[in-house]
């Protein structure tokens, strides 16, 4: 009956799911230092549906975009600035105003 939370740490033997939720944790935390907007900036509600939130966060010297996506299948976000802007998070390129945002997935965007 003991609740899992109090299991210990899993450290070794990871599947591959637990492998690709570390990496991208650890890939959050690495883009979160290394943008202040991230951690200190202003949030900026730009678009919301049922299954996709875009919004800034801007520090003043910065603004980054964070385009999510928790449906099932692939939406379009809205809300961003026209023009190209760089994926941070799968470092990819892709334009604005309008990105496609494949199932279950979130871009961080900077404008160049």
């Amino acid at each position: 009956g003991d609740p899992d939370n109090r299991r210990f740490m899993q450290w070794s033997g990871l599947s591959s799911d637990q492998m690709w939720l570390r990496a991208r944790v650890g890939a959050l935390g690495r883009l979160r230092q290394e943008h202040p907007a991230l951690r200190r900036g202003k949030r900026a509600s730009l678009s919301a549906t049922d299954d996709t939130f875009v919004y800034s966060m801007s520090d003043g010297s910065e603004t980054l975009y964070v385009a999510i996506n928790r449906g099932d299948v692939e939406q379009t976000a809205t809300g961003l600035p026209g023009g190209a802007l760089s994926d941070l998070l799968n470092l990819e390129s892709v334009s604005g105003p309008a990105v496609r945002l494949p199932a279950r997935s979130t871009r961080v965007l900077k404008a160049p």
